[in-house]
This record gives C-alpha cells, structure tokens and sequence, in this order.
C-alpha cells in the first residue's frame, strides 16, 4: 500500500511540474504529455517509496533538492517518452528537459509540497486501522505492529534525500573549539534501529502527543543509544547490575529491564500521574498554568480498552521521543511520563550501601550532563555536575548518603573517557574544564569502585532533574 501511496505522489508531483512547466514556456500542452509524466513520477515515486519508505519519501518533499530532482525527473522522462513515440533518439533533448524541469522545481516547491500533505493524511487513514495509536503507546520500546511502517533498508539513501546524521560508529559529536570526536559506539542492533525507524514513522505520521521535526528525533534516539551505552559501562564501574541492550529482540517484543529503552510503568501509575497533574498543574517558565494534554489522558485509557497492564515510558516511545527530540526546552508532559521510569524513582540506601537504583540515577545524571546532546552541544565539565549534584543532595533530591558516591561516579566517568570505555569527551571539554575545576578525588583504585554494593532499596522520593541538565 505504501508503494501505491508513493507512486500516486510521484505521479501527482510529477503532473503539476509539467503542467508548470508548460505554462512558463508556452508550448501546448497535449494529454500524451501529461501521462508521460504521471508514468515517469509514478515509476520514480514507486521506486523511492519501496526502498525507503513512505516517511522518507514524502519527507524529501520538504527539500529543495528534492523538488528539483522532481522535477528534472519528470522532465527528462517526459521527453524520454515523446522521443521514443516520435521515433527519434530516446536521449535527444533530455538533458536539456531535466535541466529545465530541475530549475522549475526548486521555483515552485507549492505543487510538491500540497502532494505531500495530501499523502500524508492518506498514508494516517489507510494506517490506522492496522495500528491504532494506543499501539504506538503501549507496544514494546514505541513499536507498532508488523506492516504499518518499515525500517528503511537503505539508510545511506536516506540520510542522503533527507539530510540527516549517520548513525551508530560514524556519527560525529559538534564541533567545540575546533575539535570533534568519533563515536567509539557500533551501530545500534538491527531490531532496535526498526524500532528507531517505527517511532519516527509515528512521530512523522502525527500519532505521537508533542509534535517534533522528525530529524531531530532521529539525532536524539541515536543519541540515547550511546546515553545507554555509556552508563552501563559506569553502573558497571561503580560496581552496580548494568542493564544492558540485548543483542536481539523479535518485531514486536516488549522489551524490560533495560535502561531507557525498556522502560515500563503500569497503567495505574500513569492514570496517578495525570490526576496529579490535574490538582497540582504543571506551569510555563511565566507562571502559566498548563493544562494536561489530550494525549496523555488517552493513553491509560487506550491502554485498558487494549488489555494491556503497562505503558511503555522509555525513550524510544514516540511520546517520549518527540517531547524530549529537540533542540529547545523539552516537552514538560513527556518528560514527567518519563520519569515513571524504574531509575527515576527510588533514590535510597539500604543498610549502608547504595541501592542498584540509586547506582543507576546517579550514573545516568553524570553521564546525560557529560555527553553532547541536541539540547546542549557541548559536554558539562566535572566540577559543574558536581555542583549540581550536590545542590541537589541538600534539597532532598538525592539521599545525603549519595554524596560519596557521586564523587566516584565523577571519577569513573573521567577514567571511563580516558580509558576510551566511553566517548572522549574530554578531548572537547578541555576548555571548559579551566572555567569549573573539578575538586574530586584525584585518583580511584578500580577494585574500590566495586566496594558500593549492589543492595536493593526503596524509596518513596521522587526527582526531576532540569532538563538543560540532561535527562
């Protein structure tokens, strides 16, 4: 069905260029000419469609680049076909119409871009009785069901049409003060960039609550996976249970117990949330009482009407991921649904020792202000995430008892880029590190960062961390 939806797209983008076209240059305009064309954008809409999906393919709809390539597509195809009906050589006058048809598209982008919008409210009809939008909510990491919305097999194409970052070991931090870094990460595991494809489907198709440029959700999930990554790696050097990616995963698995991504909460805790929303109103930065979206309300409801005893809160749920994907503030809604997660919530210690729990936040605190993310570009130095850290001890948002801790995880994070067991980010926040010293502790023998202990705890405390911190 996708493929018929892009064929009809192409043809329909293809048809408007020509009819432009004719209209600049005055020839006159016969019926043969104009299914020339549809012929010409149906076969190239079919074709892109096939190999990257619907999502990519309307979405180089929103690229000048891609207008112009419409366009000196259906041009030169147009004059392929004339050619060959004519008798004469079927090249004769096509790059001459391409080049034509290409100027033609970059000047009037209306046509593409009505026909992307009229696919795109075709492509939510046709889906949504296969994948309802409580699917999206409640299935595993923000998957949907088989067949509403593939993974692209062709990501370099599309990171080509669409302009977006690669992913995985190629992906490059930004530039700060004129260094970079390469990510010492593999590419995601190939059920979880499905995954990652199906969530920006979602977000692309409207299904998700906060609305967000389907590029930047793409970065930000890229992103947590290395987040993930990155502190598991610290849980393990702080002497805690990682909670690692599994390698594989079936299509519609759902996936627990893994930080971030396998993150669950049950019904009744969201339903808790949006009550508690409602009494106590979340407000904007000017003191506006903000009321709790539509979205949110549906989503328990939606998720009983399913039968289904949890609701995904991970990162890669298309709620969270488009209300957390951006560059400016997140979105306060998704961040607090995100926080029903398993490590936000219980910060404590049992009989001494740290809980696994609290081992994790503060893991995932260090490491979330450390790295670049696409709300701050650059990494937090040492001494600011323990400033902040410590703030947060002495207004009873972490346990008095996390400070040690916290000074060992600062250390580990520093030792962990050294040792290249994470990204150096080092190498880029060498600057930053004169303008807040860090004060810690010079030196952590490795077998000491295994003395914290593993015990389990419980903690009514809850916190939520400033977005601009990292989350």
């Amino acid at each position: 069905m996708h493929i018929l939806i892009g064929a009809l797209v192409g043809a329909a983008v293809a048809v408007g260029v020509t009819l432009l076209l004719h209209a600049i240059t005055g020839r006159r305009l016969r019926l043969r000419d104009v299914l020339l064309s549809a012929a010409g954008g149906a076969l190239g809409g079919a074709v892109i469609t096939g190999t990257l999906g619907v999502g990519a393919a309307v979405g180089t709809t929103r690229t000048l680049g891609a207008f112009g390539l419409g366009g000196a597509v259906a041009s030169g195809s147009e004059q392929a076909g004339r050619n060959v009906l004519d008798e004469r050589p079927v090249l004769e006058g096509v790059g001459r119409a391409s080049a034509i048809g290409g100027a033609t598209g970059v000047a009037f982008p209306v046509v593409a871009k009505g026909a992307g919008k009229v696919v795109q409210a075709v492509a939510r009809r046709l889906d949504a009785p296969v994948s309802a939008p409580v699917s999206a909510a409640t299935t595993a990491a923000g998957s949907t069901p088989a067949g509403s919305a593939t993974a692209p097999p062709s990501r370099g194409i599309k990171q080509i049409l669409l302009g977006e970052e690669g992913g995985g070991g190629s992906r490059r931090a930004p530039r700060v003060g004129g260094k970079a870094y390469a990510s010492i990460h593999p590419p995601a595991p190939a059920w979880l960039q499905q995954r990652f494809a199906r969530t920006v489907d979602e977000v692309w198709l409207g299904r998700s609550g906060p609305k967000a440029e389907t590029a930047d959700v793409k970065r930000f999930l890229e992103e947590t996976y290395e987040h993930v990554n990155e502190v598991n790696a610290l849980v393990k050097a702080l002497g805690g249970r990682p909670r690692p990616i599994p390698a594989r995963a079936g299509p519609d698995e759902v996936i627990t117990g893994v930080h971030d991504f396998g993150e669950r909460a049950s019904v009744r805790r969201v339903e808790e949330l949006v009550e508690s929303l409602r009494k106590n109103p979340v407000t904007d930065r000017d003191g506006n009482q903000l009321e709790v979206p539509e979205w949110l309300i549906r989503l328990p409801r939606e998720a009983r009407a399913a039968g289904e005893a949890t609701i995904d809160v991970g990162k890669a749920s298309p709620h969270v991921a488009a209300g957390l994907g951006r560059t400016g503030p997140p979105d306060p809604f998704a961040l607090r649904l995100h926080n029903l997660s398993a490590h936000h919530a219980k910060l404590t210690s049992k009989g001494g020792a740290p809980s696994n729990v609290l081992i994790e936040e503060v893991a995932d605190m260090v490491n979330a202000m450390r790295q670049p993310r696409i709300y701050r570009p650059e990494p937090m130095p040492f001494g600011k995430i323990e400033a902040i850290l410590d703030d947060m001890v002495a207004k009873g948002q972490l346990p008095e008892d996390a400070t040690p801790l916290i000074r060992r995880a600062l250390e580990a994070q520093r030792q962990l880029e050294v040792g290249g067991q994470v990204n150096p980010y080092h190498r880029i926040g060498a600057e930053l590190e004169a303008e807040a010293p860090y004060t810690g502790l010079a030196s952590v023998d490795p077998r000491d960062l295994g003395r914290l202990g593993t015990a389990l705890g419980a903690s009514e405390a809850t916190q939520e961390l400033d977005p601009f911190d990292g989350y």
